[in-house]
């Protein structure tokens, strides 16, 4: 799911994204948010926002790119279905595709 930059997203009303992760979590269906922003990176224990999404399973994509995101799930997914595994690899630095999230100065984009 791509988010407002550290990771919001609707929580109220038609727009909400709260029944998307309900929803998934019950499937065992992984969800991991990342950000239309290009700069930062998502950190769900921000906000509101991301504070429900990681009650309902969702995993914050940090500064993964979508595409990013996308592949290294459908990597960690070849490996284990556990919701904790899954939570635990996504969060491993494999090749660089995470950045460590810092005060934005403007300058170079997403890692």
């Amino acid at each position: 799911v791509e988010g407002f930059g550290s990771g919001n997203f609707p929580l109220k009303g038609e727009a909400s994204l709260l029944p998307l992760f309900e929803a998934a979590r019950e499937r065992g269906i992984p969800v991991v948010m990342v950000s239309q922003a290009w700069r930062d990176a998502v950190d769900l224990t921000l906000y509101e926002s991301g504070a429900e999404a990681l009650k309902r399973g969702g995993i914050g994509g940090a500064g993964m790119t979508p595409g990013a995101a996308v592949g290294r799930l459908m990597h960690v997914l070849a490996y284990t279905r556990d919701p904790g595994a899954v939570r635990r690899r996504m969060a491993q630095d494999l090749a660089g595709e995470l950045t460590v999230s810092r005060p934005s100065r403007g300058g170079a984009g997403r890692g």
